[in-house]
């Protein structure tokens, strides 16, 4: 199977209530991010009837005093599927199968205010296709305005256990999921090298499985936004793309 689940042999050790739930995940949100940047990425795959597609994706997001930019990307199998600039002015989403795009409008004014952010962040995740809405949930969470936990499942539980790898004792877990019966849930999982003082953030995985048989199964990983060149989150519309539509 593709992206299996972790291979440690795991000892359970205690088990955490939605409060120490909630409690270690706003602790963990502030520190997937720097003053001005994230970066996260995705790795998924759907199975139905044996075939499997694979899928991919990137977001990256930068802010500072004067302007927001990002750079969403996604494929399947190794083909592009989509980009979606922001290019401290416009949101371009530009279908790479259809060659179509997109544009909004996010920049009326000088400095990034509240109506800026707010016209970026509905800019950004209104185009975003399938499993990339994964990215955006995320980085809404740990922060376009500030950090926020929000349910992935509304109106479950979270629940979760601190485990001791037992093939490497100075590796503590926190698994921490919502789950909805054996067909949907989201575990974070957060780990420990110092015997459980300090924690970081390791992976989220997404579970769904659909009416028909088929499984879909997303990761989500923290990438180093330190040293990206966030001048290259430009457009230009491809040779014989169509534009779809224009908001200002």
């Amino acid at each position: 199977m593709y992206l299996p689940l972790l291979a440690f042999s795991l000892i359970t050790q205690s088990s955490l209530d939605d409060a120490q739930c909630k409690k270690a995940l706003n602790e963990i949100l502030p520190t997937m991010r720097t003053t001005n940047a994230m970066s996260f990425r995705l790795e998924g795959e759907n199975e139905y009837k044996g075939f499997f597609t694979k899928y991919s994706g990137s977001f990256k997001w930068f802010k500072n005093e004067s302007v927001i930019k990002s750079e969403l990307k996604l494929s399947r199998d190794n083909t592009n599927l989509q980009r979606i600039v922001a290019d401290g002015k416009k949101v371009w989403a530009h279908n790479l199968q259809r060659n179509e795009y997109t544009v909004a409008r996010y920049s009326l004014e000088l400095s990034v205010g509240e109506d800026y952010m707010k016209r970026y962040i509905s800019g950004v995740k209104y185009p975003v296709l399938g499993m990339g809405q994964h990215l955006m949930t995320l980085a809404d969470q740990v922060g376009f305005v500030s950090p926020s936990l929000k349910d992935w499942i509304g109106g479950i539980s979270w629940q979760g256990k601190i485990e001791i790898d037992k093939n490497n004792s100075l590796r503590i877990v926190k698994r921490i999921y919502q789950i909805v019966a054996d067909y949907r849930y989201v575990m974070w999982e957060l780990e420990s090298f110092d015997e459980g003082v300090t924690f970081s953030f390791s992976s989220i995985k997404i579970y769904n499985k659909s009416f028909d048989g088929s499984t879909t199964t997303t990761y989500l990983y923290l990438d180093d936004c330190v040293g990206v060149d966030y001048s290259g989150f430009k457009f230009v519309p491809p040779s014989g793309s169509k534009v779809l539509w224009i908001k200002d």
